[in-house]
């Protein structure tokens, strides 16, 4: 189990550039890991596919599944409807053994799949909270140096990009409100004139 690790204080670029070149040799992993996952073949879904699939199986469904198709091998008869369908070679014969194979390889990826699902989370919780630690210095700075920056033009300049960034929604949000009355407007002289 990994221990939790809050960010580090540096003043220094030696564990930064440290930190980068770890980060690029995980990243290197990663690639070769995507490589050994591209040697299975494994499907690959659509997003549409991916959210209607009914193959998230609850706890203890892969043992009811097997009693199923145990049932199937026992009392071919029974399930004969199923033979074109069932994925097997021959479509007038009940052929469970596509689907034994198709249950087995899902369950032997479970393991790989939780795996990746919690490196995943790992480094997710690092991006989020090493941009917090940036955060919680740049949102205060940004405060000071746009107060400032209204009366020193050289600090304005330096702060050009961020405040370009950071003002782009309240502008988006102006402008929607001039097009909206706009609209309205027209609309209502529309309205008027049709009388």
């Amino acid at each position: 189990m990994a221990k939790t690790k809050t960010p580090s204080k540096s003043n220094g670029t030696s564990a930064t550039t440290a930190f980068a070149a770890a980060v690029q040799k995980l990243l290197a992993q990663t690639q070769a890991l995507g490589q050994a996952l591209d040697a299975l073949d494994l499907p690959a879904l659509t997003a549409d596919e991916r959210a209607h699939s009914n193959g998230r199986l609850r706890d203890g469904e892969a043992a009811a599944m097997v009693a199923i198709f145990d049932a199937m091998d026992a009392y071919p008869g029974v399930f004969g409807a199923l033979a074109a369908k069932d994925g097997g070679v021959d479509p007038t014969a009940v052929e469970t053994q596509p689907a034994r194979n198709a249950l087995a390889d899902s369950q032997a990826l479970g393991p790989v799949g939780a795996a990746l699902a919690t490196l995943a989370q790992r480094v997710s919780d690092g991006i989020l909270a090493y941009a917090s630690q940036a955060k919680d210095v740049s949102v205060p700075a940004y405060a000071i140096g746009k107060a400032s920056a209204a009366s020193d033009p050289a600090v304005r300049k330096a702060l050009s990009p961020a405040i370009t960034f950071y003002g782009a929604g309240a502008r988006k949000r102006q402008l929607d409100k001039k097009v909206k009355a706009t609209r309205a407007k027209k609309a209502a002289k529309g309205a008027t004139a049709g009388h």
